[in-house]
């Protein structure tokens, strides 16, 4: 019967070889950080392929590099905006994002909130 750590060894090239035949062809997009912008809004999102991430077991290093990265977009986004707004002319302003839940729904669609 054969080792099973040795097999290992032997498969790992072959894998691999596989596995860069299949990229070669369908790229695959592990991390992407990306500026949307609509009618109403300009925002900026990060996000993972969880598959690759879990399989790599890279989690943590997502969640450190989201939040590595976080200031520097959203600055970044800032001055996309203001780049825009004076190409069209037009003006955004910033949400500020805070806990507060159905009161921030509530201010955010009738100007008020709830009294607590």
């Amino acid at each position: 019967m054969a080792d099973s750590n040795r097999l290992d060894t032997l498969m790992m090239p072959m894998a691999l070889k596989a596995m860069g035949s299949d990229l070669e062809s369908k790229p695959a997009t592990p991390f992407s950080v990306s500026i949307q912008i609509t009618p109403t809004s300009i925002s900026c999102h990060s996000e993972g392929n969880k598959r690759i991430i879990e399989d790599i077991g890279g989690q943590e290093w997502l969640k450190e590099t989201q939040e590595k990265i976080a200031p520097i977009m959203e600055e970044q986004t800032t001055k996309f905006a203001e780049l825009v707004g004076k190409k069209f002319g037009l003006s955004f302003r910033e949400i500020h994002k805070s806990s507060g839940g159905m009161e921030d729904i509530l201010k955010e669609l009738f100007g008020g909130g709830t009294e607590g």
